[in-house]
C-alpha cells in the first residue's frame, strides 16, 4: 500500500442526501489501524488499479489477521488480482492461503443482476443476496471486511442515481450489522462538471473518502473533478519521485555493504570469465596464495592450479551448467608451495551463454595434512599388528625347532659366537643385523640405521642443493618413510635410541606436522618394548570447538622428549619448548633421526656451532640423534659400493662440519 495515500473525513457522517460539511484529512495508517473506529463505510477514488488493489488486499487481510472473514464483490480482473495478492501476503508470513470460508468471493456483474429489479436496486433482493452473506459472516462475532465494485459498474453505465441508491442500501445494512465496507470508483467516472454533484453525493454517503493526496472540498461549492485529478497526479508524481530518490539511496548503500561483504569475507572468492580468465578476487583469496592483484587478476585460472586435469574438469562441468561442491584441488602459491583447497562454484548464464562463474575457495591444507597423518598412523598400527602375528609364528616355530635333534649343540655354538662379538665390542646395547641388500653384517644400531635409510632410498648420494643454497653430496629425506613397514622400523630406531640413552622422561611430544607421526609411532614402538609412554602433538591453528586449544593427546606434564626428523633452523624446537613450558612441563631432550653436524651461516661467515649444538646450548637440553654425519662417513668407508662418495662427503665435512 502506498504510504502517501490519505483519506477525507466527512465529520457530518453518512447521509441519504448531500449535506454541506467540513472535510478533514486522516492518514491511511490511522484508518487501517482502527484509530477512527473499527468499522465504517469507505470510498476510494483512483486512477491506478494496482495501488487500489494493494490497499484492498491490506484491508481484507486485516480482518483475517483478527480471525475474521472477508467478502469480495468484484469484477473478474479485480478478483484475480486480489487472490494473488492475498496468497502472497499469507505466504510471506508463513500462513496458509485464505480458504473459501475465510473469504466469500462474489462476481460483481452476477450479484448486481440479482439485486436489480426493472433497472433499480431492490431492497428485498439486496437483503437476500448480500444481507444474508454479511449476516452469516458475522454469525461468530468476528470482524467482517467487505469490498464492492457494483456501484462503479452502475456509474460506468451512466446510472449514477442507481449507484447512490445502492450505497444507501449498504448504509441501511450497516446500521443493522457491524461490518466495514470499502467501495471504489475510478476518477474517470466523473469526467465533466455535469457530474460533479454526484461526486459530492458519493462522498456524503461514506464515512471517509480516500484519494492519493489531501484535497480540500469546501462545502456548498461545485468541484472541478479534472483539477482534483490533476492535483492527485502531481502529488502522486512527487511522492513517486521521493520514493525513487530514497530507493536509489538505499540501493547505493546496499551496493556498498555488498562490496564490503565480498571484499572482506573470511573465505576466498573469485570471479572467472567464460574463457577462464580471473576477472576479480577478494583479499582472502589473494592473501591465501600470496599474490598481488595484478599478479592474479587478468590471468588464466589454470596457471594457478597444480593439476591441469582437475581445473579442466571443473571448467567443463561449469560450462555444462553443473554446480561444483567442495571439489578438492591444489593451488600454486607465489612462494612455490602447494595450498590444498575445496572449491564451490556455479555459473551465470545469459541467453544460454556463459558469462562468468562464481568461485568460493576454502583452505583445506590442515584437514588434508591431518587426514594424511591419520592414514599413516593407521598403516603403522596395521604393520605392527602384522609384526606381532609374525613374532608369534616365529616363536611357535622356534618352540618346535628346540625339540629337534642337535638343537642343544647349535644353541651352544650361537652363544659362543655372541660372547666373542661382545668381547670385541664392549659397548652396551649393541644389536646385530644382516643386510639382505648388501650381503654384510651390520653390528651397530647407528650403522643399522644408515643401512636402513640407504635401502629405503631415504639417504641418497650425488649432488643436491640444500635450503641454504649449499651443494651437498648427500640428501636425507625423512618424508620417504611413507609406508607402514618403513615407518614401523623407523619408530623402532627412535625407541631403542631413546632407551639406550638412559634419559629419564615421562612423555613424548611431536611438533606438527612430521613430528605428529614420529611421536605417535615411537610411542607404539616403546610400548612394544615394554615402556608404555603417553604422547601429544600440536595443531598449527587453535581449535575453537570440541576440546579446543592447540595441543592434542595427553596433557603436557613432567619431562617431555621432543621428537623430530632433523634440526635445521631450530624453529620447531623453539616453538615446542615454549608450548611445553607454558603448560608447566619441562623439555627433557630433543630426539632426531640424523645430525648433519653442519654449521650454519653463509660462506665466509660460518657459525662456530651446528644447529644441533645451538639448540642444546640455547635451551640447556641434550639433542639425541639416531645417527650423525660421523656414522654416515663410517658407513661409506666400510662399503666398497659407496666408496666413490667418500671423498665428496669428507670435503663437505671439512668445509662446513663441526668437530
Amino acid at each position: 500500500m502506498r504510504a502517501d495515500n490519505v483519506f477525507l473525513d466527512n465529520v457530518v457522517g453518512a447521509a441519504s442526501i448531500q449535506r454541506p460539511g467540513t472535510h478533514v484529512l486522516i492518514k491511511t495508517d490511522d484508518l487501517l489501524s482502527g484509530k477512527h473506529g473499527k468499522t465504517g463505510h469507505f470510498v476510494r477514488f483512483y486512477d491506478d488499479s494496482d495501488t487500489l488493489l494493494d490497499e484492498v488486499a491490506s484491508f481484507i487481510e486485516r480482518a483475517l489477521r483478527a480471525r475474521g472473514r472477508g467478502i469480495v464483490i468484484a469484477t473478474g480482473a479485480h478478483a484475480d488480482a486480489l487472490r494473488r495478492r492475498l496468497d502472497e501476503l499469507a505466504g510471506a508470513e508463513g500462513r496458509a492461503v485464505p480458504s473459501s470460508w475465510d473469504i466469500v468471493w462474489l462476481d460483481a456483474e452476477t450479484t448486481l443482476g440479482r439485486v436489480m429489479v426493472d433497472g433499480w436496486p431492490n431492497r428485498g433482493r439486496f437483503d437476500d443476496e448480500i444481507g444474508r452473506v454479511v449476516a452469516e459472516a458475522r454469525a461468530g462475532g468476528a470482524p467482517v471486511h467487505a469490498f464492492g465494485d457494483m456501484m462503479a459498474l452502475l456509474c460506468a453505465r451512466g446510472r449514477y442515481d442507481a449507484a447512490l441508491h445502492l450505497e444507501r442500501l449498504w448504509n441501511e445494512l450497516a446500521r443493522k450489522l457491524d461490518f466495514s465496507l470499502f467501495c471504489a470508483y475510478p476518477w474517470g467516472l466523473f469526467p465533466t462538471a455535469d457530474v460533479a454533484h454526484v461526486f459530492r453525493q458519493v462522498c456524503a454517503e461514506h464515512d471517509h473518502a480516500c484519494a492519493d493526496a489531501a484535497v480540500p472540498l469546501p462545502p456548498g461549492e461545485l468541484v472541478d473533478i479534472n483539477l482534483v485529478r490533476f492535483e492527485q497526479k502531481v502529488h502522486a508524481l512527487q511522492a513517486e519521485a521521493a520514493r525513487r530518490r530514497q530507493a536509489e539511496r538505499d540501493l547505493r548503500r546496499r551496493e556498498r555493504e555488498f562490496a564490503d561483504f565480498v571484499e572482506n569475507a573470511a573465505v576466498g572468492l573469485r570471479q572467472i570469465g567464460a574463457d577462464g580468465t580471473i576477472l576479480w578476487a577478494n583479499k582472502a583469496e589473494l592473501q591465501m596464495l600470496g599474490y598481488r592483484w595484478e599478479e592474479y587478476v587478468g590471468h588464466h585460472v589454470a596457471r594457478f592450479h597444480a593439476d591441469a586435469p582437475v581445473v579442466d574438469d571443473i571448467l567443463a562441468r561449469l560450462v555444462a551448467g553443473e554446480t561444483v561442491l567442495d571439489e578438492p584441488a591444489r593451488l600454486l602459491c607465489k612462494d612455490g608451495s602447494i595450498r590444498h583447497v575445496a572449491i564451490r562454484s556455479n555459473a551465470c548464464f545469459e541467453d544460454g551463454r556463459l558469462r562468468y562463474t562464481r568461485c568460493f575457495t576454502r583452505d583445506a591444507t590442515d584437514q588434508v595434512e591431518i587426514a594424511r597423518v591419520n592414514a599413516r598412523h593407521a598403516q603403522l598400527v596395521a604393520a605392527l599388528e602384522r609384526a606381532a602375528r609374525a613374532e608369534e609364528a616365529f616363536l611357535a616355530m622356534l618352540g618346535r625347532s628346540l625339540q629337534a635333534p642337535r638343537t642343544d649343540r647349535r644353541l651352544r655354538r650361537l652363544a659362543r659366537l655372541v660372547e666373542s662379538r661382545l668381547r670385541q665390542r664392549p659397548r652396551g646395547g649393541l644389536q646385530y643385523r644382516f643386510s639382505q641388500f648388501e650381503g654384510r653384517v651390520v653390528d651397530n644400531l647407528r650403522q643399522q640405521f644408515i643401512a636402513f635409510s640407504v635401502e629405503a632410498e631415504v639417504l641418497k648420494f650425488g649432488q643436491f642443493t640444500t635450503k641454504a643454497g649449499r651443494q651437498s653430496p648427500y640428501f636425507f629425506n625423512a618424508g620417504l618413510f611413507h609406508d607402514g613397514a618403513t615407518l614401523g622400523k623407523l619408530a623402532g630406531f627412535y625407541a631403542q635410541t631413546l632407551l639406550d640413552s638412559g634419559l629419564e622422561f615421562d612423555m613424548l611430544f611431536g611438533p606438527a606436522y612430521k613430528g605428529i607421526t614420529l611421536a605417535s609411532a615411537t610411542a607404539v614402538a616403546l610400548a612394544a618394548k615394554g615402556r608404555n609412554t603417553s604422547f601429544a602433538y600440536n595443531r598449527k591453528e587453535a581449535k575453537d570447538h570440541g576440546e579446543g586449544g592447540t595441543i592434542v593427546g595427553a596433557k603436557l606434564a613432567g619431562r617431555v622428549v621432543i621428537i623430530d626428523d632433523v634440526i635445521s633452523a631450530g624453529t620447531s624446537v623453539r616453538e615446542s619448548v615454549a608450548m611445553i613450558r607454558a603448560a608447566g612441563a619441562e623439555p627433557a631432550a630433543v630426539l632426531i633421526a640424523l645430525d648433519r653436524m653442519e654449521r650454519g651461516g653463509k660462506d665466509g661467515v660460518l657459525s662456530p656451532l651446528s644447529a644441533v649444538q645451538e639448540v642444546s646450548q640455547a635451551y640447556g637440553i641434550p639433542v639425541i640423534s639416531i645417527a650423525s654425519l660421523t656414522d654416515l662417513f663410517g658407513y661409506l668407508e666400510a662399503d666398497p659400493a659407496l666408496a666413490q662418495h667418500k671423498d665428496a662427503v669428507a670435503a663437505y665435512r671439512q668445509q662446513y662440519g663441526v668437530a
